[in-house]
């Protein structure tokens, strides 16, 4: 299953790129319980900035789901992203490396500048739940519905800016 999302900031890039690395944790994504940076290296001829960090993902899904596949679904995601100062861009990609015998995800985002004083966020999000036979596509469906009433909520807009309006 594909989700895909887009929406324009009303942030300069600069401003969204400093508050995209201080967006979590966050109130408004409480399914991300923990993030730590692990790696990082800035490649100043190319004005570049890398970054590897890890998440503790967990949702709260409704009762039939933890019935299904247990009380706690927790995983671990490793997003990788670039910063280009020369394109004014960040691209992301996270993907989950727990539980890969029954869930995947991965997700590719990217955040560039769309004029003065504006910034476009786009996003793909591809999961799939696997080895819980004939319950694959119920899962699916259910998780298929929080993603959208999630992202609903606009979640990534207020988390942005709740980064820049705690910017030192």
């Amino acid at each position: 299953m594909l989700f895909t999302k887009s929406f324009v900031c009303n942030f300069d890039w600069e401003i969204v790129a400093r508050a995209f690395y201080r967006m979590y944790p966050s109130k408004h994504y409480p399914h991300v319980r923990d993030i730590h940076i692990i790696d990082h290296e800035v490649i100043p001829e190319s004005k570049q900035l890398k970054v590897r960090r890890i998440a503790r993902v967990t949702y709260n899904f409704p009762s039939i789901v933890h019935y299904i596949v247990g009380p706690s679904i927790e995983y671990m995601m490793l997003e990788e992203s670039l910063l280009d100062l020369n394109t004014r861009s960040i691209s992301v990609k996270t993907t989950g490396f727990t539980m890969l015998d029954s869930y995947r995800y991965d997700e590719e985002a990217s955040l560039m500048m769309a004029g003065s004083g504006k910034t476009q966020y786009n996003s793909a999000i591809e999961f799939r739940i696997l080895g819980f036979g004939f319950f694959n596509s119920t899962l699916e469906s259910v998780a298929r519905r929080v993603v959208t009433e999630f992202s609903e909520k606009d979640s990534i807009t207020k988390a942005i800016v709740e980064a820049v309006n705690n910017l030192d």
